[in-house]
């Protein structure tokens, strides 16, 4: 082989070796279908509360601000007000499951405008006021937008009178 041709192999497998290094090391970020449904027990009670459900998409900027706050406080403030959300309603009468499809046009604004990798659900249940940081407040999930860490393309989850809870959970992290 002549010197020529050892370089042009070399550099070859240099640029492929490159390419493909780069290749699912960078997290992509997918929309979901995520599935608000009432706990049973509650909705067939009769005295369902007026719950509201912010569904929202974060970036790593706002991670932390939407991870620590107080969520008795969020309910009634401009950050609430000022932020790109979805809002669903959950009342006597208005018992039915509530959905965000995948093909809604807040994916877009959250994921290509907000570059968003995160997907905060965050509830007001009337009564509950713990008021914990992070996950530790059931009314509150923060939830990896991650295409890799989900099995399929949509979450569900229950809202219960104390809290919400994740039916369908994300794979764990690759390290």
């Amino acid at each position: 082989m002549t010197p020529i041709r050892i370089l042009g192999v070399a550099f070859a497998a240099l640029v492929s070796m490159v390419l493909l290094s780069g290749c699912g090391s960078t997290p992509r970020a997918t929309n979901l279908q995520v599935n608000l449904t009432l706990n049973e027990q509650l909705a067939q009670s009769g005295r369902v509360p007026s719950i509201e459900v912010d569904v929202i998409g974060l970036n790593q900027s706002q991670l932390e601000t939407f991870r620590t706050v107080n969520l008795s406080e969020y309910f009634l403030s401009s950050l609430r007000r000022d932020t790109n959300k979805k809002t669903f309603y959950f009342a006597s009468g208005n018992t039915e499951p509530k959905s965000l499809a995948r093909t809604d046009g807040v994916w877009k604004e959250w994921i290509d405008d907000q570059g968003a990798m995160y997907l905060a659900v965050l509830a007001d249940i009337p009564g509950v006021t713990q008021d914990l940081p992070g996950e530790a407040d059931p009314r509150r999930l923060i939830l990896p937008l991650d295409r890799s860490r989900w099995s399929g393309t949509r979450v569900d989850i229950r809202v219960d009178g104390s809290g919400l809870t994740l039916l369908t959970p994300p794979k764990p992290a690759a390290d």
